[in-house]
């Protein structure tokens, strides 16, 4: 958040109101779903929503070093699909704090939403750091205590789908990192 204020009064010294005030709207979004009522699911499209206002403020702060780009492919039409609140921004967050840390130019964050016949799938690769085989064995297991967000949206997503293959991670070291959720569809008498 302070990061953030710093951004936007960056802007404003600059003269860059506009950019500003999108900063402040995208900021309060973000803060109005972490501090708000919380329920078991949200639209997708409201979490794709708070997605791309993350990505917005990160872009303001990564610049040129890492860009971030995001494709949606929905095949549900009309269809209010429901999904856990914010699980999809620690992912990003992961890959900008873990695996861009030491970016200077040409990052790189993929992420794919993709609608499937049971799920709905989520891939957010970066082409940064990269895990150790010896790190990534620990996240895989869940015993790794420094990717704290994505191991509280995992054990989330077990809790609410009662399953434990809601969630893949692929890293090589110094290649980069593909992790995969898998949002499952529900029916209206499972929720």
């Amino acid at each position: 958040l302070f990061n953030t204020l710093s951004i936007v009064i960056r802007h404003i010294q600059f003269g860059e109101l506009e950019t500003s005030i999108k900063l402040i709207k995208e900021t309060s979004k973000i803060l109005r779903s972490s501090l708000g009522k919380k329920k078991g699911t949200i639209p997708l499209d409201d979490e794709i929503e708070l997605l791309n206002a993350y990505i917005f403020i990160q872009q303001l702060h990564l610049k040129d070093r890492v860009e971030i780009s995001l494709d949606v492919r929905k095949a549900y039409g009309n269809e209010i699909l429901e999904v856990p609140p914010l699980v999809i921004q620690p992912l990003v967050e992961n890959a900008v704090m873990h695996g861009m840390s030491e970016t200077t130019d040409g990052g790189k964050i993929d992420i794919m939403i993709m609608e499937k016949a049971d799920k709905v799938e989520v891939s957010v690769k970066d082409n940064g750091l990269g895990i150790s085989p010896e790190i990534l064995e620990k996240v895989r297991s869940g015993s790794y205590e420094g990717h704290i967000g994505l191991l509280n949206v995992v054990e989330r997503l077990r809790l609410i789908y009662d399953r434990d293959d809601v969630f893949s991670i692929d890293s090589n070291k110094g290649e980069g990192t593909t992790v995969v959720l898998s949002l499952y569809k529900r029916r209206e008498e499972d929720v």
